[in-house]
């Protein structure tokens, strides 16, 4: 397994329950997707989300942990 799929994994385990059945449903809504169109509008939908920038907190990620 790779350094991303792991540091995923270790992301989707930080998150709560109801959090991470969310992400869960979401990638079953990507496997199940049909064709290339609709799953590249998919990953293009998650990094809208994924552009937060909360600048410098003095913490670590609880994601990634850096």
């Amino acid at each position: 397994m790779s350094d991303e799929a792991k540091l995923v994994l270790h992301g989707l385990g930080a998150l709560t329950p109801p959090d991470r059945q969310d992400v869960l449903t979401e990638i079953e809504r990507y496997k199940k997707s049909d064709t290339g169109t609709k799953k590249k509008a998919l990953r293009e939908s998650w990094e809208k989300i994924g552009r937060i920038v909360l600048g410098p907190t003095g913490t670590t990620c609880p994601c990634c942990g850096r």
